[in-house]
């Protein structure tokens, strides 16, 4: 078990990224990861499907809060927390505001191994 401390920048984003993905976000990660075939067939379904991600507002007037992953806007401060507009990350700001401080107090953290 490693602690969000453990984890470096990128290995905290992409466990975020994968939180917050379609099915097709899921396939292609693990895929990418395991050694036999048993997901290509599920990864050709998928084929052409755009990768999504949720808004992380919770007030977020997208169905679902989901919007394309190319679309979506990192939060600069802790770069973790993304949003469909910066009208969402406005409204959201209030409470990802300490969260953000705190997150990004962690990726300061030079890790040494």
């Amino acid at each position: 078990y490693l602690g969000l401390d453990e984890l470096s920048d990128a290995s905290t984003m992409k466990l975020h990224d994968i939180l917050q993905t379609n099915d097709k976000g899921i396939v292609t990660y693990f895929r990418k990861r395991t050694s036999c075939s048993c997901l290509d067939e599920m990864r050709k379904q998928y084929k052409g499907v755009k990768k999504t991600g949720k808004c992380c507002n919770d007030q977020c007037p997208l169905q679902g809060r989901e919007a394309e992953r190319s679309s979506l806007l990192y939060c600069t401060g802790c770069k973790i927390i993304h949003y469909c507009s910066t009208e969402c990350q406005k409204v959201n700001w209030k409470y990802h505001k300490h969260q953000c401080a705190n997150i990004a107090k962690l990726n300061s953290f030079e890790y040494v191994v």
